[in-house]
């Protein structure tokens, strides 16, 4: 769009200059959220900030008719945030909202009547807090607002999906095609999809709550599965967590499924099997000699000594079984294993690194 107003050039040149500075407050909003949202462990898929495009600011102001769109322009700071489901779109907004002074909220699904589908978010124009404008790394965003967007990934496919294309059929479309009711009935189903997300979750949350009360109960006749196992070393091992005699817990369902995969194979399908083979192993001589190791690690280490033999004979057919690491090497050892039959069997050195782990 070719503009020759000079004035609106001059804004151009304006804002081009200060198109850093929306920037950095971009970049300030985006890592306070951040660092809230990790601390109250809320799930999101991404959280992305941008100062507006020159090219962007320019079309806005010829299209609104901006009279001071530096003034009038409420999203030359902007942020993005993309949760998984519908249930963590209301904690991040619950969140904003306690950070920030909020001067403006629409939640662009209250426009959407009981037969109509289309664009999901909750958009707020903001500032940042008092107590925050008092320190002086702040005080020079004091006549700033900043726009901050907040949706589930799958409204965010929609509204991706309906800025780039929809936009190109608005025209008189020949009525064959349905293009408008078929991207309707696009948007419906994936309403649904998010609501079916967010059900899930709340099953699923609801089924770690029962296995823990059950595990605390003593109740183990339970599935094993990622949930359950995950619920169980975090019980049956709390007081080592906590006193970092093994490594901070973390979430990797990777590491989780691996081992499954290798307790089943054993023949350990409930949490009641699991610890009975735990309580056998899990003894003061092997604490002492895996404080820092993680819980997915411990589990395969309590597998390596409860099946050696077949432990070592299905590891030695991955290309990374080169070598036993010193600290492996050590517990075996201390668990009355002939490590060094296994080492010449299999030709594996003793280094850094352990067997199997890649």
């Amino acid at each position: 769009m070719e503009i020759k107003s000079k004035k609106v050039e001059k804004y151009i040149e304006q804002y081009t200059d200060k198109r850093e500075h929306y920037k950095k407050l971009s970049e300030i909003v985006k890592n306070i959220i951040n660092e809230v949202l990790q601390e109250k462990l809320i799930s999101y898929h991404s959280i992305n900030n941008r100062a507006k495009e020159v090219n962007s600011f320019a079309e806005k102001i010829v299209r609104k008719g901006y009279k001071n769109p530096l003034i009038q322009m409420q999203d030359l700071s902007g942020i993005r945030i993309i949760n998984y489901i519908e249930d963590d779109v209301k904690r991040t907004c619950d969140v904003i909202e306690e950070l920030f002074k909020v001067e403006e909220k629409i939640d662009k699904s209250s426009g959407l009547t009981n037969n109509t589908f289309g664009y999901k978010s909750v958009h707020y124009v903001a500032r940042l807090s008092d107590r925050r404008l008092e320190l002086p790394e702040f005080k020079r965003y004091k006549d700033d607002v900043f726009e901050i967007q907040v949706r589930t990934l799958l409204q965010h496919t929609w509204a991706e999906i309906e800025h780039d294309r929809n936009y190109k059929f608005k025209g008189v479309l020949p009525k064959e095609s349905n293009i408008k009711r078929r991207f309707a009935l696009l948007a419906g189903l994936l309403e649904m999809a998010d609501r079916e997300f967010n059900a899930i979750s709340k099953d699923l949350d609801m089924y770690a709550e029962a296995t823990v009360n059950n595990i605390e109960k003593g109740d183990l006749d339970i599935e094993l599965n990622s949930t359950s196992l995950r619920e169980y070393m975090s019980i049956k091992f709390k007081e080592h967590i906590n006193d970092n005699n093994i490594g901070k817990f973390q979430v990797n369902e990777e590491n989780y499924n691996k081992v499954i995969k290798e307790l089943k194979n054993i023949g350990v399908r409930t949490i009641s099997e699991l610890d009975k083979v735990m309580s056998k192993y899990y003894d003061n001589k092997l604490k002492d000699n895996i404080s820092n190791n993680n819980l997915p690690g411990l589990l395969k280490t309590v597998l390596m000594i409860e099946n050696t033999d077949e432990y070592f004979e299905k590891e030695s057919k991955k290309f990374s079984f080169k070598q036993m690491s010193e600290k492996t090497y050590e517990i075996l050892k201390n668990q009355g294993i002939n490590v060094d039959k296994y080492l010449k069997k299999y030709s594996l050195n003793v280094g850094e690194e352990n067997l199997g782990d890649s």
